[in-house]
């Protein structure tokens, strides 16, 4: 996205349009002001934006006068409303700000568009039995979207931690298990140490108990 602020040049940026749900969901606030809540990406509410702590600090200086002030994104004019705190971010991606994503269930633009959606399991729900209950809906799906039985879609839940983590979580085992193994051989090497010296000493203690 293109952002520009105070009538200055254009600043190349990454965003993300979420619902205006998702940061509720996840139940992180804010730092400053508010994140997109719900109501917004109505018509009349679309035109606000939260931006990263990086930006607020590179682009407007940290001040907190920020909120409220009008920017505009891809031309269109937005109001800030909020900047995340620093150590936010969006499944391991990197984003300098989040705008609302427009979303009227069942109309042919929401189709062509890509999103990756997120939730919460109800308690004792699994992954397992929430993919059933999705894939269930696959049949209506292909009816309401016109296409045949062999469309080839189909839906499952995957834990955050295995999306986000999952390809790289062998190699994240092996590095603890390496890291406690040199922690291991650090503590065998220090006890080994004091007590070769406590035998050194024997004598000496031997001789001061006596005296």
């Amino acid at each position: 996205m293109a952002l520009v602020a105070d009538g200055g040049e254009p600043l190349k940026v990454t965003g993300q349009r979420v619902s205006d749900n998702l940061f509720s969901m996840l139940g992180t606030p804010a730092a400053l002001g508010r994140a997109v809540a719900p109501g917004d990406g109505t018509p009349g509410r679309e035109r606000v934006v939260v931006i990263s702590d990086a930006l607020w600090r590179q682009r407007f200086g940290g001040e907190a006068a920020v909120l409220g002030r009008s920017v505009l994104i891809d031309e269109v004019a937005h109001e800030v409303v909020g900047v995340m705190p620093a150590a936010f971010e969006m499944l391991g991606e990197h984003a300098d700000l989040w705008v609302p994503l427009p979303f009227v269930p069942g109309t042919p633009a929401q189709r062509s568009q890509f999103s990756l959606a997120l939730g919460r399991l109800r308690p004792g729900a699994t992954d397992d039995s929430a993919s059933r209950e999705l894939v269930a809906l696959v049949p209506e799906m292909r009816r309401l979207l016109g296409r045949s039985d062999e469309w080839g879609r189909t839906m499952r839940v995957a834990s955050l931690q295995s999306a986000t983590s999952g390809a790289v979580r062998p190699a994240l085992m092996l590095l603890v298990a390496a890291v406690g193994l040199v922690l291991l051989l650090g503590a065998v090497n220090l006890g080994t140490l004091v007590l070769g010296r406590s035998i050194e000493r024997t004598r000496e203690l031997a001789v001061r108990a006596a005296v």
